[in-house]
């Protein structure tokens, strides 16, 4: 099992097309979670340190949105936390060095923190090489995007 904190003085957040109250932990249905790329067994609620890494985590999926809401956690002392570090050490996401995903293992409630809206895509794509469960390979690329408050 992986190291579970309780606490943590940084913020982090999460971002979705749709106004929420609660989360509760889910594996993912995408293809990384559902072709052995990305963890499949431990339900979790992901959040990223940097509403980049967010985007960057939605990836083109961010298309489906006009716009997009911005959250937190209501209160960070009931959480329990597996940090970005468990996460890139034991291989879990093969991105989130990149993202900063974070996963929080109970329900949370949430707190509105705002609306944005991607303006434009970055030029510079992050490819990788990823392995799934079976050792099969595949290109990954993630792309930064641009953003405003709205």
């Amino acid at each position: 099992m992986y190291t579970v904190k309780g606490n943590t003085s940084m913020r982090f957040f999460h971002i979705s097309g749709k106004i929420l109250n609660t989360l509760s932990p889910r594996i993912p249905n995408n293809e990384l979670t559902n072709n052995g790329y990305e963890d499949n067994i431990i339900s979790r609620v992901c959040f990223s340190n940097e509403i980049d890494g967010c985007l960057m985590a939605i990836g083109k999926r961010v298309e489906d949105y006009g716009e997009l809401y911005v959250y937190e956690p209501n209160d960070y002392s009931v959480l329990k936390i597996v940090d970005n570090n468990e996460i890139v050490n034991n291989n879990l996401v093969p991105d989130a060095i990149y993202t900063g995903e974070l996963w929080v293992l109970n329900t949370v409630k949430l707190k509105l923190l705002g609306r944005i809206k991607v303006i434009d895509w970055k030029q510079s794509i992050i490819n990788m090489r990823i392995k799934n469960k079976n050792n099969k390979y595949r290109e990954h690329g993630l792309i930064p995007l641009y953003w405003e408050n709205i």
